[in-house]
């Protein structure tokens, strides 16, 4: 199962392929504490630790490993508001998972379900992926909601069920929208 990294618009929301030009705002994403409590890792301190980042997202394409896409206001393609992640690509069961974060200073204002339903429909729709799974810390509360809008289903808690850099050994609830 291949990916192909492409721009995708759904409503007024454009996904697309995020590039070194857009360091200063992966930046104000990546070196959000508050942004990255909920995420594996923690907060990029440098200009440079977000090259090296980007850099990693063109690698895991080139990889077929993860693939990254810039979430931008279609009238505002050069300016990313947030990220989405589409990773561990299992082709036995045709199954994805997914992660995303928001800059802060978007955070209520109905950007991430729009984006995720974009992701989803482009999935669907141009690949032969059935599940498309999500795991979140069970503090979470908003991830939750959001992905409950988009039609995922929780399926429960696994408890001591990942490693997180940074975190260590945490539990996650893991939600999943199947194609049928």
């Amino acid at each position: 199962m291949k990916i192909e990294l492409s721009k995708i618009s759904f409503e007024n929301i454009l996904l697309r392929k995020i590039m070194l030009s857009d360091i200063d705002e992966v930046y104000k994403i990546y070196s959000n504490e508050r942004v990255m409590t909920f995420l594996p890792g923690k907060a990029i301190e440098s200009k440079m630790g977000i090259i090296n980042l980007i850099e990693g997202f063109e690698k895991s394409a080139r990889n077929n490993n993860a693939f990254f896409w810039g979430i931008c206001f279609n009238d505002f393609p050069n300016k990313i508001l947030g990220i989405i992640e589409v990773y561990d690509l299992e082709n036995d069961v045709r199954s994805v998972s997914l992660g995303y974060r928001l800059n802060e200073k978007f955070w209520g204002k109905g950007i991430m379900p729009i984006a995720l339903e974009g992701m989803i429909n482009f999935l669907f729709k141009t690949t032969e992926i059935n599940r498309i799974q999500a795991f979140v810390l069970p503090q979470n509360r908003q991830s939750k909601i959001v992905l409950r809008k988009v039609g995922f289903t929780k399926e429960g808690l696994l408890r001591q069920a990942q490693c997180w850099e940074e975190k260590g050994i945490v539990d996650v609830v893991v939600y999943s929208l199947i194609r049928a």
